[in-house]
């Protein structure tokens, strides 16, 4: 239950009853995101977006070096 609300409706003279069922259905707002969790989080999202595109540039580098040399190893072989 969310005591905050629970204790304000109680101030404002709401009967426990009510005000205990209303609290209780109410939601805990501090769960929710805020415009700043959501900043951060797209901060941190393309952050990561980033280091994974240069990570599939670098594996992409990888796998054509290897490609080559064993081009150039089989090429070799067959003269």
């Amino acid at each position: 239950m969310n005591q905050e609300i629970y204790r304000e409706l109680r101030d404002a003279e709401m009967p426990e009853a009510q005000a205990e069922a209303l609290a209780r259905h109410m939601p805990d707002w501090s769960q929710f995101a805020t415009k700043a969790d959501l900043d951060q989080l797209r901060q941190e999202m393309s952050s990561m977006e980033t280091r994974l595109i240069l990570w599939m540039v670098g594996v992409l580098i990888a796998g054509l070096s290897i490609t080559g040399a064993l081009v150039s190893a089989i090429l070799v072989v067959l003269r």
